[in-house]
């Protein structure tokens, strides 16, 4: 059923109200991330926080809009009419945050979620350069994020230019025994499985790494992430053959 005009022009003005606070924009992104899975417990993973936490930022974007973005079920949730309204919000309003700004780590948490927006979208080059700026700049980034974005610019540097030498750069010992330790995370088996094919050449490990991929996709909770990462894995495909 449509609103009024009226309950329309006050919904919006709820909206346009948030997003001059740079508080509540913290809150909408974590709102959009639970949106994309569809999953609390998952956005906080994302985010490197607790279920409650996320519960909480949701909760407190709802009371300051004054209406619900999600229903919550018994061991699910679903998007209201409001949130789906509020999830489909233009890329403008999720631009990456300033230097300055990124140097509190919430803030920077939300540039994090900016690269993987791009990851997801294919826009690989914006990717490039907001990842770029997160790892060199003064971004107050947690180990987790800097190393997933290094996962991730690996990928991209296998994709298009295939450097040796930057490869092996990114390639610290810290970052392998990161990449070591998170074996079985999406994202890193991808970059594995982009190594291996692209980078060593070596076509059998890198089919073990895929079967690997196929088995943890079978049982992880979250096939959105999952398709996503197939999406990349198949790319990498195209460029091995390319390269043959």
């Amino acid at each position: 059923m449509t609103l009024p005009d009226s309950k329309n022009r006050q919904r919006s003005r709820s909206i346009a109200r948030v997003l001059n606070d740079d508080a509540s924009l913290i809150n909408i992104k974590t709102f959009a991330i639970a949106a994309r899975y569809m999953s609390f417990k998952a956005a906080a993973r994302h985010l490197g926080l607790t279920s409650g936490a996320v519960s909480h930022r949701i909760a407190r974007l709802e009371k300051e809009l004054g209406f619900p973005l999600f229903n919550r079920l018994t061991r699910a949730v679903s998007l209201t009419p409001e949130g789906e309204r509020l999830r489909d919000m233009p890329d403008e309003w999720f631009v990456m945050p300033s230097d300055e700004a990124m140097q509190n780590d919430l803030v920077a948490a939300t540039g994090v979620f900016c690269c993987s927006r791009l990851m997801d979208e294919h826009r690989f080059a914006e990717a490039h350069e907001a990842m770029s700026r997160l790892l060199s700049g003064g971004a107050n980034l947690v180990g987790l994020y800097r190393a997933l974005l290094l996962c991730d610019e690996m990928y991209l540097e296998l994709l298009g230019e295939n450097r040796r030498g930057t490869v092996d750069a990114m390639l610290t010992k810290p970052q392998r025994r990161f990449m070591r330790q998170m074996k079985d995370f999406p994202s890193v088996l991808r970059t594995e499985y982009a190594l291996a094919l692209l980078h060593d050449g070596d076509k059998e490990r890198a089919a073990l790494l895929r079967g690997r991929f196929e088995k943890i996709a079978e049982a992880y909770p979250y096939q959105g992430e999952i398709e996503q990462e197939r999406s990349l894995l198949a790319l990498a495909d195209g460029k091995n053959q390319n390269i043959g």
